[in-house]
């Protein structure tokens, strides 16, 4: 009978240590605002070239295609906001970097549960014909289907 009764708080212990292991290990969600990934390629002003997304619903989804104006930007500020101006109107996002070629962005494509989708960057350099090189970046969110609409964005910025 002793050597049960020590066994039992032999694993007694065990299951305590697992309990406060499990507590400090456990997975949370994460914050769109912290940026663990601070990228330096991707900080600062860009101007827009193009941002094209899916409206509506039903019958009525449609594409919509904007052609960036002079003055028109995305700045991404290395405290996780991103400042977009486009046409007349003013936005202000949270962005955090998952990897160098991966970013998740708020309000930016399709939101489940509350949590953006992990968007794809492409990043691209090329020649404006004056012997001067430009960098250019696209950020396009996943296509989803659904029985009422499509949803999708995709942002072409450069500098």
């Amino acid at each position: 009978m002793l050597y049960k009764k020590n066994s039992l708080k032999h694993h007694s212990g065990k299951l305590s240590f697992l309990a406060v292991l499990l507590y400090l290990t456990a997975c949370t969600k994460a914050d769109v605002s912290s940026n663990q990934y601070k990228s330096t390629g991707l900080a600062g002003k860009w101007n827009l070239v193009n941002d094209s997304t899916f409206e509506g619903a039903g019958s009525s989804n449609h594409l919509v295609d904007y052609t960036g104006e002079t003055g028109d930007y995305f700045s991404f500020n290395t405290n996780g906001y991103v400042y977009a101006k486009e046409s007349t109107m003013l936005d202000t996002l949270t962005y955090r970097m998952v990897s160098d070629t991966s970013i998740v962005i708020s309000n930016f494509g399709l939101i489940l549960n509350g949590v953006p989708d992990t968007c794809t960057i492409t990043a691209l350099t090329a020649n404006n014909g004056l012997g001067l090189t430009v960098q250019i970046i696209v950020i396009e969110s996943p296509f989803f289907l659904t029985p009422g609409s499509e949803f999708w964005r995709k942002v072409t910025l450069s500098r």
